[in-house]
């Protein structure tokens, strides 16, 4: 399960950080979990709930940010919603699709003290 080596990473990210600002203690991390990013976030909560365990995050609120998947067709340009990772371009059912969000697993913010 990567969701575990996810969550790991997460954990020292935050905690490098806050050592960095010369904190102490993590109040909340907000994440960023795109739909399209291959992440299951109810097992990523489970596995940073195990992680944090006598960590700087031990009792940290993890607040998570669902993204919608995006895509954008290279040949006629549509942009639309993407739920797969194997996209159709509803306008002209090419497959030359890029996708433009909801890839992203990222923190976007920590409240420290």
């Amino acid at each position: 399960m990567h969701e575990l080596s996810l969550a790991m990473s997460l954990v020292e990210l935050a905690e490098s950080e806050t050592i960095r600002s010369g904190s102490s203690a993590i109040i909340s991390v907000d994440v960023l979990v795109g739909r399209l990013s291959g992440v299951d976030p109810e097992a990523l909560r489970f596995m940073l709930d195990l992680s944090k365990k006598n960590t700087l995050l031990d009792h940290a609120v993890i607040n998570f940010e669902l993204v919608e998947g995006k895509g954008k067709c290279r040949v006629c340009h549509h942009e639309f919603p993407v739920d797969t990772l194997a996209p159709v371009c509803p306008r002209c059912n090419e497959i030359s699709i890029e996708v433009t969000g909801g890839d992203q697993l990222r923190i976007v913010s920590m409240e420290v003290e």
